[in-house]
């Protein structure tokens, strides 16, 4: 991301759940990134939504994140297999909808690719 203008000096937030911290911790400190921290809410649950709330743009899975992100009003690029409508983000407006092009494919099949495009299409980006 950083090699797109409006991103170059954009601090990233990894959000780990706890179980994968000392791994993620691993990686993380291997790679070296700048302005890139780990996060994961180890004292309680209630930390998420307050570092959500500080972001300008959430990329994430179909999970708690992407509801608490509209929850905070951050906009949000979900990555999903199932166009469920009782899935998707509540706010559509402030929401993108990535879904993966098989029907029974994981959201890993959703290539690098078409997440920057979808990133750099934003339009507070």
């Amino acid at each position: 991301m950083r090699s797109h203008p409006q991103w170059r000096d954009a601090g990233f937030v990894v959000n780990v759940v706890p179980e994968d911290l000392p791994a993620a911790r691993e990686i993380h400190n291997n790679a070296a990134l700048p302005d890139t921290h780990l996060f994961s809410a180890v004292d309680n649950f209630f930390q998420l939504p307050a570092i959500l709330a500080l972001c300008s743009l959430i990329v994430t899975v179909e999970t708690a994140v992407m509801h608490l992100a509209n929850a905070v009003h951050v906009p949000v690029i979900a990555l999903m297999r199932q166009n469920n409508p009782e899935w998707v983000p509540i706010d559509r407006e402030n929401s993108a909808v990535i879904l993966v092009k098989e029907m029974d494919a994981w959201v890993t099949k959703i290539e690098l690719p078409e997440v920057m495009e979808t990133v750099l299409s934003w339009p507070l980006c």
